[in-house]
């Protein structure tokens, strides 16, 4: 009841966008997180490859004392697909997990981290959805409503999610 939290939008509503802005983000989170009592970043997205900058804007936010915990990403198992946030070594990164307590097919699995080979990703899993057994309810912001990306039965009702971003959070919201 005492939380506060504080949004941060680096992505469109595809959730395409540039490094560039998600540095910005991270970056920003930094030096504003005495005024704001930043504590912890969750970082529902993954790259697609290994990014130096966003790699560097995340070991800076954990050096300022900010937990980063990062999405493994939705590419499956069968290689190292944990990619930048999460493959930074000082991230938690998040697998999901199904309604039967195994990984998800659809959840990155990994192998040595890109930054740093001897660090394994990822790190821990947690429930992360599925829309033939459980989804993960996602509050619904209506930010697409207006272009139908998403439509609504209801205002400001929920969404059935799936994937390693409905998984993060739960590692978040443990971290403060």
């Amino acid at each position: 009841p005492q939380a506060k939290l504080v949004g941060l939008k680096g992505l469109d509503y595809s959730g395409s966008g540039y490094s560039s802005d998600l540095v910005a983000g991270i970056d920003w989170a930094v030096a504003n997180r005495q005024k704001y009592h930043i504590l912890v970043l969750s970082m529902s997205w993954g790259g697609t490859s290994y990014s130096a900058s966003i790699d560097n804007a995340v070991t800076n936010a954990m050096n300022s004392g900010i937990v980063c915990v990062a999405a493994a990403g939705n590419s499956g198992s069968g290689g190292n697909y944990v990619h930048s946030p999460g493959s930074n070594p000082y991230a938690i990164s998040v697998a999901a997990t199904s309604c039967s307590d195994s990984i998800t097919s659809y959840s990155s699995q990994g192998g040595p981290s890109e930054s740093v080979s001897s660090v394994v990703k990822p790190d821990i899993a947690t429930p992360g959805g599925s829309f033939y057994y459980l989804p993960i309810f996602s509050t619904d912001s209506n930010d697409q409503d207006a272009k139908n990306y998403y439509t609504d039965f209801y205002s400001n009702d929920s969404a059935p999610m799936q994937g390693t971003s409905m998984s993060t959070p739960f590692v978040a919201g443990c971290a403060d």
